[in-house]
C-alpha cells in the first residue's frame, strides 16, 4: 500500500493571514527576504495588561532561493528566537539542511513545524527532541527513514503527523504507537502498508481509516 491517510478528528489549525512586512518587523524578516521569499502569519494578541498588540507575527513560511548558502540560512533561522510569539514555522527548499533544522529555536509557543522538499535527514530530525510542545509535524522529502521516525515517536505532544515521499516502512509507522495524543496521521508515497495503520488503531485507538492503493 503506497498511500495511507488516517484521520480521527478534523482539527481547527491556525488561521493563516498573509501580510507583507511592516516597518516595525524585527530585523530577522528583512534578512530572510534577502535570502529568499517570506510569508508571515499575523494575529492580534493581548499583552499582560489586556491591551491588544496588533499584527503580531505568529507564523513564518521561509523559502530561501536555491543558491542560498545553507550556513547563512541557518544563521537567519536562529534569529527566529527574536519572535517570542512564534507558533508555526514552515521551511521549504534545498538550502534547508540538518544544520538549519538544528538552528530553529524552541520558542515557548512553537507548536507547528513543517519541512517541504528540504535536505533535512534523520540526523536533523533527531535534534527535534527539544520541541516538547510540538503538536503538528509535517515532512515532505526522501531524507526521512525509519531511523528518523524513531525520533518523531519521541515527540509525544504531537497530535498531527504528515509524511510524504519518504522511504519509511511499516516498522517506522508502528513506532508511532508512543504518540498517544495522535489524532491525524497521513502517510503518502511510502513503503508502509495499511497493516501498520491497523496496528496503531488497535493500540492507541485511532479510527476512521481510509486506505488508497
Amino acid at each position: 500500500m503506497k498511500h495511507i491517510v488516517l484521520t480521527l478528528l478534523a482539527l481547527t489549525l491556525f488561521s493563516v493571514n498573509l501580510h507583507a512586512q511592516t516597518e516595525k518587523d524585527p530585523p530577522v524578516i528583512a534578512k530572510m527576504e534577502a535570502l529568499g521569499t517570506v510569508y508571515l502569519t499575523r494575529k492580534d494578541l493581548p499583552d499582560q495588561k489586556g491591551q491588544v498588540r496588533k499584527n503580531v507575527i505568529v507564523g513564518v513560511d521561509f523559502r530561501p532561493t536555491a543558491m542560498s548558502d545553507p550556513k547563512a540560512v541557518a544563521e537567519v533561522v536562529r534569529e527566529l528566537s527574536t519572535l517570542p510569539d512564534l507558533e508555526t514555522v514552515l521551511l521549504l527548499g534545498q538550502p534547508i539542511t540538518d544544520d538549519v533544522a538544528n538552528a530553529i529555536p524552541a520558542t515557548s509557543k512553537l507548536v507547528s513545524l513543517r519541512f517541504f522538499n528540504t535536505k533535512v535527514t534523520d540526523k536533523g530530525i533527531a535534534k527535534l527532541a527539544r520541541f516538547t510542545r510540538l503538536q503538528v509535524f509535517s515532512y515532505t522529502g526522501t531524507g526521512l527513514t525509519d531511523e528518523g521516525m524513531k525520533s518523531i515517536a519521541k515527540l509525544t505532544s504531537l497530535n498531527t503527523v504528515t509524511i510524504t515521499d519518504a522511504p519509511i516502512t511499516d516498522q517506522g509507522v508502528r513506532g508511532l504507537v508512543t504518540l498517544t495524543n495522535l489524532r491525524t496521521l497521513t502517510i503518502e508515497n511510502s513503503a508502509a502498508s495499511e497493516e501498520s495503520v491497523e496496528y496503531l488503531r488497535s493500540t492507541i485507538g485511532i479510527r476512521g481509516i481510509r486506505g488508497f492503493g
